[in-house]
């Protein structure tokens, strides 16, 4: 009777252990880096539906950063949009592109990664709107 509850314990144990040594990043997306709450946020890939864009049309961000990120936005001069959390460091909208200007536009559109912390991270990525 020892024998079989001393077998019961120990594989006990060993599920314990071998799920106590899991990673966090087991369930995260893919692509998605694991970070503490501490450790240093940041941007691993932007990803745009299109560039160039054309005014009116319809255009997909994603944003893949590492996991500890809280918020992530998106700014191209003084127009700034939120990108909603789709899952631990995947943020994702869908906009139609704005009728700003009357001209053809190239700049940089601005993505910030914030920790919770409000530190953060930022990245410039070049942009393409035609009329």
């Amino acid at each position: 009777m020892k024998e079989r509850v001393g077998s019961a314990l120990c594989a006990l144990f060993v599920a314990l252990a071998s799920a106590a040594t899991s990673s966090a990043s087991d369930n995260l997306p893919p692509g998605v880096r694991y970070a503490r709450p501490k450790d240093p946020v940041a941007i691993d890939r932007i990803i745009v539906s299109q560039n160039p864009m054309h005014a009116g049309s319809s255009v997909t961000g994603t944003v893949i950063t590492t996991a500890n990120a809280a918020a992530v936005t998106a700014q191209a001069g003084t127009y700034r949009i939120n990108l909603p959390k789709v899952a631990p460091g995947t943020f994702r909208v869908t906009v139609v592109v704005p009728r700003l200007w009357w001209w053809d536009w190239r700049g940089n559109v601005t993505v910030t990664a914030i920790r919770s912390d409000g530190a953060k991270v930022t990245r410039d990525i070049p942009v393409e709107v035609l009329w």
